[in-house]
């Protein structure tokens, strides 16, 4: 049965580790190319063994080096994937099936991506209006990644989003300093993204939000089922939206001057000549 080419596109940055079982999930595609932003361990050799293209292009930001990825790939249907991914047997045969049935290039295609926490599958989390907006199998000439967003990027679609069958792995293996390390770095970019969008800090956000996270992770998204270790992953989803929101309001505080706070707090009985001195020397 013919259908639709499809280019399946990784970003990589010393992938290495990872690499290998991304490919080998991906031998149903019509090109695989590797996108690589400056590997400096054996990314692109293992790349190179398995037939893949590869392009080099230094970080762009999430959604720009998307959409560079897309622009490149040969084909007009591109499967966006980075290299701790694994498309399953049945997410395969559904893309497939898909493709097969000479879709709108209008329309593109959700995935159920499964997190992997200490060894245990997660459940999916997300929302299912945030579920739906997870599409990483568009038409590349009608579609592409919204710019405006540095972080939890999405594809702008013109048509209809479908959700396929079966789950897109996303098994990274971190540990808790790992991840806590990694939330460091995301909560940064979402308190500027709240920032720029006009999101004021408030004491109801550093106490409700990260409450709300909890129980929508732990309870209704059934992350208790996972003993110990989906308690442990919800309290951290928690403390992503608390940072997150800690990282806001520190936006919006005047820089501090140590020399005039410390001053602040020096005994009275000092001179004004000793203060100076322990300002310097501060």
């Amino acid at each position: 049965m013919s259908r639709q080419k499809l280019s399946a596109v990784i970003m990589t940055l010393n992938e290495e580790a990872l690499l290998q079982r991304c490919l080998d999930s991906l031998k149903f595609a019509d090109q695989v190319l590797v996108v690589d932003s400056g590997s400096s361990d054996g990314t692109l050799d293992i790349a190179r063994r398995n037939g893949a293209d590869i392009v080099f292009q230094p970080w762009l930001g999430w959604s720009q080096q998307r959409n560079f990825s897309g622009r490149t790939a040969k084909f007009d249907w591109v499967l966006m994937l980075e290299a701790d991914e694994v498309v399953t047997d049945k997410l395969r045969l559904s893309i497939l099936e898909a493709l097969g049935r000479d879709p709108s290039p209008r329309d593109a295609f959700a995935m159920d991506r499964r997190a992997e926490f200490m060894g245990a599958l997660l459940p999916n989390m997300k929302r299912r209006s945030k579920l739906m907006g997870f599409c990483r199998l568009y038409n590349r000439l009608y579609s592409a990644y919204d710019e405006t967003q540095s972080v939890h990027e999405e594809v702008l679609v013109p048509g209809n989003c479908h959700l396929l069958d079966g789950y897109l792995l996303h098994w990274r293996q971190v540990d808790i300093a790992a991840l806590i390390t990694q939330n460091n770095r995301y909560t940064t970019l979402e308190a500027d993204l709240f920032d720029s969008r006009g999101v004021r800090p408030s004491i109801h956000r550093l106490i409700f939000r990260p409450i709300a996270r909890f129980g929508w992770c732990y309870f209704v998204c059934g992350a208790y089922k996972l003993g110990m270790r989906g308690f442990l992953y919800s309290v951290l989803k928690a403390m992503f939206d608390f940072m997150t929101d800690a990282k806001l309001w520190e936006l919006h505080q005047s820089p501090v001057e140590p020399a005039q706070h410390v001053a602040r707090h020096l005994p009275a009985a000092m001179t004004d000549p000793q203060k100076k001195e322990f300002d310097l020397a501060s």
